[in-house]
Parts: C-alpha cells; structure tokens; sequence
C-alpha cells in the first residue's frame, strides 16, 4: 500500500472508484482542469506514471464543429490532454505559488492589488516581476513597495498534496510603468463576421472582433471582443468606411474592471443584429475574405504557463497591425503579456494557437487583446478561459 501511494500508476488506478481516482491525482499535484476530464481510461492512454508525466490539458475543442458553424447550434467540446515531465511542471507551478504568495502580500500591506507576473530571466530561470503604475494613486511609493517586498522568495508546487516540491530563492524584480495605453484595420465588409475584424463602437472608436463564441444565456452565436471599447449597450457597425452605417451588433454583457493596477478582465459578449451571422473563421483581406482557419475552441491556462520561457509561439490578429507571431513573455492571474506589434485599433483581436492537420488549419483562442503600458514593449491580454467563465460564453 505504501508503494501505491508513493508511485501511483494508471494501471494500478484503473480499478478506483472516482473519489480515489480524484484524491490520488490531486495528492500527486494534476491540477483541477485536467482532473475534472480526466478518467483512467484517458490517463491510461496519456501516460503509465502520471507522477512523471503530470497530465495537463491543452485546449478544448468542438466535437460538434460542423453543426457549429452550419446550424449555429451550443458547441460541445472534448479536452485535449498533454503531459509535461515532473520536473518542469514543479518549476512552473512553484513559481505560480510564489508569484500568488507575493500579490496577496502586496493587498495585505497596501489593501491594493498590482499586476504580478511569472517570467523567465535571461539564464533560464523563473522570475517574479511586480509593475507598479508610475504616477498612479496608490497611496504608496515604488521604494516602499520594494521595502515592503523580498528579493527572492520561494513556491511549492503541488502544495498540500503526499509530494510537494520547494524552489528556493526564486528572484522578485519590480517594475515601473506609464499609464495604460487601451487599442482602440480589415477594414471591408464581412457577412457573415468573423473573428480578426474591425468595427465601430457608437462613439466611433474603432476595435477588432476576438472571436465568435456561443452565448449560453441567450441560446445565440455572438462575437467577444475588448470590454474597454464599449459602454454598456452600446452597438457594433462592422463595415467599410465609406458605406452607409447599419447596426450589427449591440452589448449584452461586459465585464470590463478597469482596475488601474492589478490584474484585469477586460471583454464583453456581442449579440448580432438585424440578421448579421457570426463565422468561425477569421478575417482576411483577400478576396474570398477569409483565412480559412476554423475557430474550434479555447487554448488552456496551463498551456500558457508551460509556453512561457520557451520558443513556441503565439498568433494575433488586429485590424491595424493584421498578423503576427510572438513567444509568451510572462503570465500573471487573469492575464498574460506576449511583444506583438500591436497598435490602436488592435483591442479585442484574437491571440491564438494554430493547429495544421492534413487538410485544414485550427485555431485555439488563448486570449483577446487588452492594453500595453506607454513606456512597455509588453503587450497584455486577458485569458479566453476567464472570459468565457465571467460572460457565461463557449467558443
């Protein structure tokens, strides 16, 4: 028995009840995500020792993709799972422990929250860095902060669970940035509108469409964007700029916090108008109009955090700066910050994850363009996961 709780095997969980199965994946550090889909017959086919090999998901992706995009029906989605060896997954999720321990230290100290991220420094290691406002009103000083603030700290990956793995001496570094600089051009006609467009808000600021997504409480396809570009139940008009102006969309619900220093949630949901459709595809400016890469679901958190640090890359799409490609730079609660060219008219875009199988590409939306700051080569966007939980919305 003692072997068993010491190096449980899928082979040797296939026989558990769910609340043992749960407990046993939980005592070993799989987070909730991958635990809520997983089974022992997936994780018998993703790995032998998941102690090793700590499963993950990647996305979630339509199993109904077709009916989806032709009959505008509720996606259903499959996860897909990964695994990622021990020893990374402990420097990751030790340094995401840290990176918590240290923002919920500056609310006890400061009774305010600022933006922390988990990046990594220039020898490869994880790094917690804190970007406080310069000539914001926090009511302290960036010296006090760094009085406030150790050096270096330490995380425990898998905390509370029979394995818990310490990283000593992990580097806290404090920034100061300007203010936050909102985007506010694939500037043609689409019918039906996808994901990567630009439109016009009714104060004729221009935005760009994230991504078409499912609104469960209205039971109808709409778009989600940037929350910022909008007031309350204010329209959308996605056309050229020189035809007569017709209303496409309107708000439903916008969970836009305009928290000056911390982390953000910055989206809203869209619900089309007078016959507009939505389309899972995104934006192009040839003259079919459209790339040909079908949105098929939302990129994990997890995923995110094990990109940060390495070569693997992400696209975005704004209506001024169109397409680009860029590591993840660092990931913070509700955010992650990527060095996309990114400039007014940009907000709302998707970043997304491409997937090229045999006849088709795929896109994973991992985020919706949010903010920069005006002295910062940073470029923030706030986590599709997290928008679809606060809007009540599905890819």
């Amino acid at each position: 028995m003692e072997m068993l709780m010491k190096e449980p095997t899928s082979t040797r969980m296939s026989g558990f009840g769910r609340r043992r199965f749960v407990k046993t994946l939980s005592s070993i550090g799989v987070s909730a995500a991958a635990i809520r889909s997983l089974t022992p017959t997936t994780l018998a086919k993703l790995t032998e020792k998941p102690r090793q090999e700590v499963p993950r998901v990647k996305a979630y992706r339509h199993t109904n993709h077709e009916q989806v995009v032709n009959e505008g029906v509720r996606p259903e989605r499959e996860p897909i799972h990964y695994t990622i060896p021990r020893d990374e997954w402990a420097i990751t999720e030790s340094a995401h422990d840290a990176r918590r321990s240290i923002a919920q230290l500056i609310n006890q100290q400061f009774e305010t929250d600022l933006k922390v991220a988990v990046e990594t420094g220039q020898h490869g290691e994880k790094q917690i860095r804190v970007f406080y406002p310069r000539n914001s009103q926090t009511g302290f000083s960036v010296n006090e902060l760094r009085d406030a603030l150790p050096d270096r700290t330490n995380g425990v990956a898998g905390k509370g669970g029979m394995d818990p793995i310490t990283v000593e001496d992990i580097p806290v570094l404090i920034d100061e940035v300007g203010e936050k600089q909102y985007y506010y051009y694939y500037d043609r006609q689409y019918r039906p509108v996808p994901g990567g467009a630009t439109y016009e808000n009714g104060s004729y600021q221009h935005c760009t469409i994230g991504t078409p997504a499912y609104d469960n409480k209205k039971d109808v396809q709409s778009w989600v964007t940037a929350g910022h570009c909008f007031d309350d139940n204010e329209s959308l008009v996605q056309n050229t700029w020189d035809t007569a102006t017709e209303l496409q969309g309107k708000v439903a619900r916008n969970v836009f916090q305009n928290r000056s220093h911390g982390n953000m949630l910055d989206g809203c949901v869209v619900t089309p108008q007078n016959g507009t459709d939505t389309k899972y595809d995104l934006a192009a400016r040839d003259s079919d109009g459209y790339q040909g890469v079908g949105i098929s679901g939302a990129l994990s958190k997890d995923y995110v955090k094990d990109m940060e640090g390495t070569d693997e890359q992400l696209n975005k799409q704004g209506a001024t700066t169109a397409n680009g490609y860029s590591t993840v730079g660092g990931v913070a609660g509700t955010e992650f910050y990527t060095t996309h060219d990114i400039q007014k008219g940009d907000s709302g875009g998707p970043v997304y994850k491409v997937t090229t199988g045999s006849f088709s590409q795929t896109a994973d939306i991992a985020g919706i363009i949010s903010h920069s700051h005006s002295d910062d080569t940073k470029k923030w966007h706030t986590f599709m996961t997290d928008l679809e939980r606060e809007l009540d919305v599905t890819i």
